[in-house]
Order: structure tokens, then C-alpha cells, then sequence
């Protein structure tokens, strides 16, 4: 199936279920998280905001079956700011692979399962619970995170990421790949 096939039936399957939080249609293991996590290129934190911002990213600095620290990087008024997480990694009794961020923003922990996967476009969704609200994020490696002929090329993933938030009416702009 490719992955245009792939984003539209996970779109329709968050539409007609809205309530689920994982479609049956693709339910991602721990391999995925693993494998997503993987990689020494940057991996873009895309979201929807309320103003407009560069998107942070991160960078793995280790990673096993059981442990993932990296280095996030956030961007205010055009200065990087990094700082180092380690993140203990598990999956829920449901078998929802997730990242427990230790010491995430005066948190003691965050938790963020992983709900998609789409390995060709290298890109996933987490969830996170914060106010007593479902937050979610697309993640993206760099070499993905463009557009090519006016389009997302992480465009799967993007739909299966707007048809978890399209309720959110606040969230209008969509951060930028780096400071202008």
C-alpha cells in the first residue's frame, strides 16, 4: 500500500473513530519507536501553535532497548538553546511503545507514546497528557522535514497529524524549519 493510500485510510479512520486512540489500522510496536529513534540525523518536532516558531528538534547521543538520551534544541529571538534528557523507554499494557522524558520542563517525568509510524517518511506521532489534555506532535528526521513541489514530503503523516488536531481552532500557524 503506499503511503498516500496509507495517510488517507489512517485519516479516515481518525475521523469516523475520534475517540480511539490508536486505530487498529496501524498499531506501531516498540521496533518502530527503536527504529525511529535511531538515526544521528535531527528529528524536527512539528506542531501547530498559536504563533508562529521554529520548530525544536533533537539529536540522539545514545540509545538502547531500554534508554534514549538526546539533545533537544529550541529557538527564541534566534538563539539555540540545548539541553540534555534521557528518556527510559517502555511500552504501556496495551503495547503503546513510549518515551518517559525524565525532568522534561519542571515535569518529573513526561510521558509520550508513539500513536503513528510511517517509516518511509520517516515521521511519527506522539501523545503526551499535560493540563489534563491529549497534545500531540508529528516528529520528523531532517531529511524529510522539506517541502518538494509545494507540498510536505512527510504529507502522510501530516494528514494523520491534522486529523488528530483539526479540532483545535487556536492552533493555526505551523512552526518553521529554522529561524528567518
Amino acid at each position: 500500500m503506499n503511503n498516500v493510500a496509507l495517510g488517507i485510510a489512517a485519516t479516515l479512520c481518525l475521523i469516523t473513530f475520534p475517540q480511539l486512540i490508536i486505530c487498529p489500522f496501524h498499531q506501531v510496536t516498540f521496533d518502530d519507536l527503536l527504529l525511529f529513534l535511531n538515526t544521528s540525523f535531527k528529528i524536527y518536532i512539528f506542531t501547530m501553535r498559536a504563533t508562529s516558531e521554529p520548530c525544536p528538534y533533537y539529536v540522539k547521543d545514545s540509545l538502547n532497548e531500554s534508554y534514549y538520551t538526546f539533545n533537544l534544541t529550541t529557538e527564541e529571538s534566534c538563539k539555540a538553546n540545548t539541553r540534555r534528557f534521557n528518556a527510559v523507554l517502555g511500552k504501556t499494557v496495551e503495547n503503546t511503545p513510549y518515551m518517559d522524558i525524565q525532568n522534561f520542563t519542571g515535569l518529573t517525568t513526561l510521558r509520550k507514546e508513539m500513536r503513528y509510524y510511517n517509516n518511509g517518511e520517516k515521521c511519527g506521532i506522539f501523545a503526551y497528557r499535560e493540563s489534563r489534555r491529549t497534545h500531540y506532535e508529528l516528529h520528523v528526521w531532517d531529511i524529510k522535514f522539506a517541502i518538494l513541489n509545494g507540498s510536505k514530503v512527510f504529507h502522510s503523516c501530516f494528514s494523520v497529524y491534522y486529523a488528530y488536531t483539526s479540532q483545535l481552532t487556536d492552533r493555526r500557524h505551523e512552526c518553521s524549519h529554522g529561524c528567518s
